[in-house]
């Protein structure tokens, strides 16, 4: 719901080049000693030339962006679509304690959010109370996007972008690894070292699942506390003037 709301800074840039950057050295280092050989021979071709040195680096730029944001748009499907994690965290943010952490301050969320919605309380329908909760967390997105006070909840974005991106990658590395030796009937040589590296990457895969997830309830918790922080100083406000007038 609050995917209108987001902006895209440098930083996702950044990202997908460092997902792409990371998927084609993993597979480098899956095809290893043979990525070596060929490391060297290109190395060789390359020589003392200028341009193609640049234009070898400008490849890989290229190269890493491109694959970055296929990787990127896949991990998408697959966390926010097919897993549905950010909807159902964002749907249950007032409704368990377990999303803010604290039942203090989702009283006073739920409080605020009743009055949002000119509400005695939110829907006893689980459905229509996680439609609320969605419903009023694009709204304290957007709130704090016009008051320019969501640098926080953006670096979080970013960092939550990130890891779902590196998730994704170190999960199609040995995938993608696989189905290439397969098909060019490579896949016994070094099976062994395969077999340990493409453990490895699922292993990262999984950690970075997890703190994909973490970092989401972050964000979750710094949004709903930075419209608290600044909804109260603007009430405070409205107060003050009114009663100088």
């Amino acid at each position: 719901m609050d995917s209108v709301a987001e902006k895209f800074s440098i930083f996702d840039y950044f990202n997908l080049l460092i997902g792409g950057f990371v998927f084609l050295l993993g597979l480098w280092i899956c095809e290893y000693p043979s990525s070596s050989q060929i490391m060297v021979i290109w190395s060789t071709a390359i020589g003392e030339s200028t341009f193609l040195l640049i234009l070898s680096f400008i490849s890989l730029i290229a190269a890493s962006f491109l694959i970055g944001s296929v990787i990127n748009t896949i991990s998408e499907c697959f966390y926010k679509r097919v897993l549905g994690l950010e909807e159902k965290a964002i749907g249950n943010c007032l409704i368990k304690d377990n999303i803010v952490g604290n039942s203090e301050k989702v009283r006073r969320y739920k409080e605020k959010a009743n009055a949002h919605f000119f509400l005695g309380s939110l829907s006893d329908n689980k459905k229509n109370a996680e439609q609320q909760c969605s419903d009023y967390f694009a709204h304290c997105v957007y709130y704090i996007q016009i008051r320019n006070q969501d640098k926080k909840p953006e670096r979080l974005r970013e960092v939550q972008g990130l890891s779902m991106l590196l998730s994704g990658v170190f999960a199609l590395i040995p995938i993608i690894n696989f189905l290439t030796a397969a098909s060019t009937h490579t896949l016994c040589q070094s099976a062994c070292l395969r077999l340990w590296t493409y453990l490895i990457f699922l292993s990262f895969s999984v950690i970075f699942g997890f703190k994909y997830n973490k970092d989401m309830h972050n964000r979750i918790r710094m949004v709903l506390a930075v419209y608290d922080v600044c909804l109260d100083h603007e009430i405070a406000h409205q107060t003050q003037n009114s009663k100088k007038k």
